[in-house]
């Protein structure tokens, strides 16, 4: 795939090694982080509930009332919980959480529920919002727990797991790559006249391999910050491509985010059947739209590809 203006792009990894960046003279500087991760393979299944905290006919799982304010519940995950079963030896999940009937404006931090709550959303919303979905993938804790978080006001949360991660086997199964940013100085801000490259996964110099026909299967998570002052926002869109062929994996998703926060993730799960042969995979984000003078930057990204053959 060819680079797009303004865009930035991060080379092959080895399975497991996180890609560090630095910013210097406006051009952007990549190095292997030696020893950063563990290599894990996503598993899709069947999209099931873990749990919803409304009430009556559609509560599923231990809870049945709304998320407080400044109220953080921990869901596990691992096990049989609500209509799911997650293997024990899961390291993180990947979620599509819905919010619903919120009485103010608030959002949403999900995060490994042995560790502290960072100050980040996944989900925005307003008082008169109507249910809001988004991607979340999270790193489950050593137990198999995540939790949930929610800012001001109440909110019912839905939580569907629509894949699992697990430690990659190194043998037998499909092939991984691994890659991701991590940007100094507040990285670099969003195009909003064409698609900007955050991240381009390539394999030993070359592409993903599939020596006979299979599936591409991808997920990635972006975190978006904004540069403005209290009242600014700005939007943004991320998506995953396949090349050749420009192959949309999934859905575009996308998030605002502002002075209530500062930053903001978007998520993303997809595949799409492919014949035998090589792909550059790329996560794509442009700004859609910004006001009161703040920008989209990437403060960070990863991306995970598999390809799996029939």
């Amino acid at each position: 795939m060819s680079e797009r203006g303004g865009g930035w792009r991060s080379r092959w990894a080895a399975v497991g090694a996180a890609v560090a960046v630095c910013l210097g003279g406006g051009v952007v500087h990549f190095a292997a982080a030696a020893g950063a991760g563990t290599p894990s393979a996503f598993v899709a299944v069947t999209p099931c509930r873990l749990f919803d905290t409304r009430a009556g006919a559609d509560n599923v799982g231990p809870r049945t009332v709304p998320l407080g304010a400044d109220d953080t519940f921990t869901a596990q995950v691992t096990g049989t919980n609500g209509r799911c079963t997650i293997p024990s030896t899961a390291t993180g999940v990947a979620l599509n959480v819905t919010i619903a009937n919120p009485t103010a404006s608030s959002f949403l931090t999900v995060f490994p529920a042995d560790a502290t709550r960072p100050l980040a959303s996944n989900l925005n919303w307003t008082a008169t919002s109507s249910p809001t979905p988004n991607q979340v993938t999270v790193l489950l804790s050593a137990t198999g727990a995540a939790s949930f978080s929610n800012n001001a006001g109440s909110v019912d949360v839905i939580a569907d797991v629509v894949g699992y991660y697990t430690p990659a086997t190194g043998s037998g199964g499909p092939s991984t790559d691994v890659s991701s940013a991590d940007l100094e100085d507040g990285g670099p801000l969003l195009s909003q006249d064409e698609s900007t490259s955050v991240l381009t996964l390539t394999r030993g110099g070359g592409r993903v391999l599939l020596s006979t026909p299979g599936r591409l299967v991808a997920t990635a998570a972006v975190m978006l910050g904004n540069t403005g002052d209290i009242g600014s926002s700005s939007i943004a869109s991320c998506d995953m491509v396949a090349a050749p062929g420009e192959m949309l994996l999934g859905t575009p998703h996308a998030a605002w985010n502002d002075a209530m926060t500062q930053q903001s993730n978007v998520s993303l799960v997809g595949s799409a059947a492919v014949p035998a042969g090589s792909y550059d995979v790329e996560l794509r984000c442009r700004e859609l739209d910004s006001q009161g003078g703040g920008r989209a930057r990437a403060i960070s990204a990863s991306l995970v590809v598999q390809a799996v053959p029939d």
